[in-house]
């Protein structure tokens, strides 16, 4: 829920007062406290399927929940005091201050914001290879996110072509999220501390099958991305440009 405030944020920027705009930056220091928690939520998970009895798995758990029993508690705390969801609250109930950007019709300015976010998306995935580092595949990551949520906020002024780029999206975002959570995961068990050589040892095991599965998913990505956009962009811009040049 914060990634999409945090997106609509981005994406519609110039036409929100500034009491809701401005709320950007402090709504990305309450996402990196939500994320560490859930990093560790899916670490724990991840350890859980592995089901085994061997005493250095049980370890790495024991060591795995009490790093996210300290991530939840300061995460508890932020949220108990007046923040950033308290500020939008309060934003949304006065009684808006409207720019003159907010006075444009939502189908004059929406094709223009879609493209921008296509175009930003379409830029990252192009420029992916064989030996692109897992920054480049994490910015492409985020960029989808992007315009899948911008796409998304106007899909019921523009139906099933949205729809179709929406779901096209959905399978793209999954193995680029499966991507990320295992190097997350690899790498939260390469940086847990004070392990038994036990431990250390069945986590170095498991730390290889992940870069394993990343390997693995990076010739999806590569596979997935040549397909990217395609007819689903097609049809969702022929109705972007037939919305916007219908006259009012």
């Amino acid at each position: 829920s914060i990634r999409r405030i945090r997106s609509a944020i981005r994406a519609l920027g110039p036409y929100l007062a500034p009491a809701v705009s401005g709320l950007d930056e402090p709504f990305h220091k309450l996402f990196e406290e939500l994320g560490r928690v859930r990093d560790l939520d899916i670490t724990c998970g991840v350890w859980k399927l592995l089901d085994t009895p061997d005493p250095g798995g049980s370890e790495v758990l024991d060591h795995l929940q009490a790093a996210r029993a300290s991530a939840k508690l300061l995460l508890t705390v932020s949220l108990a005091k007046d923040g950033p969801l308290d500020a939008l609250d309060q934003a949304v109930r006065e009684k808006p201050v409207v720019t003159p950007a907010a006075l444009k019709p939502t189908l004059g300015v929406a094709p223009d914001l879609v493209k921008a976010a296509y175009d930003s998306a379409h830029q990252a995935v192009r420029k992916l290879k064989k030996d692109s580092p897992p920054e480049d595949i994490h910015r492409v990551r985020r960029r989808i996110k992007r315009l899948r949520y911008t796409v998304e906020f106007f899909a019921r002024a523009y139906g099933k072509p949205a729809e179709k780029l929406i779901e096209h999206l959905k399978g793209l975002q999954d193995l680029l999220g499966e991507h990320q959570d295992s190097l997350l995961v690899a790498r939260i068990l390469r940086e847990l501390p004070n392990l038994s050589e036990g431990a250390r040892r069945f986590t170095g095991q498991s730390i290889l099958d992940l870069e394993s599965k990343t390997l693995r998913l990076r010739r999806k990505i590569l596979e997935a991305g040549d397909e990217f956009g395609g007819k689903t962009w097609i049809g969702l811009k022929k109705r972007l440009e037939k919305e916007q040049n219908r006259p009012s």
